[in-house]
């Protein structure tokens, strides 16, 4: 398993809110990577790569459980190569999460998906609560939604993170897991 991040070059200090039940629950037998969380904890950009069944979802839990704040878990799925279906799942994790003003921010049907993210990060920036937002299977993101998710890591705001899990990394995000 690959583990990387961007190291934090922040000292926000963090809100407690409550994760829902989904994103809370761990399977009943596993098995707790407190290393990798620590490491995990310590970026605010976070890429985690490894074969089907090593438990990066399960890991990505466990680092929303650790950090205790809001968590939106947006996982793609095979053919999810259109922009306009990453912002599409983003709003509809956001607002399963509970985080409803970014995701309205993000509603599909409000134009460019570019502009939904500048968006997001503006909804993101004016908030004092930080938010983790897990993309699952980002392998699966096609070239315009790997730029897409490109935007994003480079305008997360302070305090907020992102971890991006999958068994590969599309090609134009290879970049950030050096």
């Amino acid at each position: 398993m690959t583990v990387g991040g961007r190291a934090a070059d922040d000292t926000t200090a963090t809100r407690s809110k409550k994760m829902p039940a989904a994103t809370n629950s761990l399977p009943r037998f596993h098995v707790a990577r407190p290393r990798l969380v620590a490491t995990l904890r310590e970026a605010p950009i976070g890429v985690v790569l490894a074969g089907g069944g090593y438990g990066k979802t399960v890991l990505a839990i466990e680092l929303a459980r650790a950090l205790g704040i809001a968590c939106a878990v947006v996982r793609l799925e095979p053919g999810d190569d259109e922009p306009q279906l990453l912002v599409a799942r983003l709003s509809r994790a956001l607002r399963r999460s509970g985080l409803s003003d970014a995701a309205d921010a993000v509603e599909p049907g409000h134009g460019d998906p570019s502009a939904s993210v500048d968006r997001l990060v503006q909804v993101l920036s004016d908030s004092a609560d930080p938010v983790l937002l897990v993309v699952d299977e980002v392998g699966h993101a096609g070239e315009a939604s790997a730029l897409l998710l490109l935007h994003l890591v480079e305008e997360l705001p302070p305090g907020h993170r992102l971890l991006l899990v999958g068994r590969t990394l599309p090609p134009g995000l290879s970049r950030i897991a050096s």
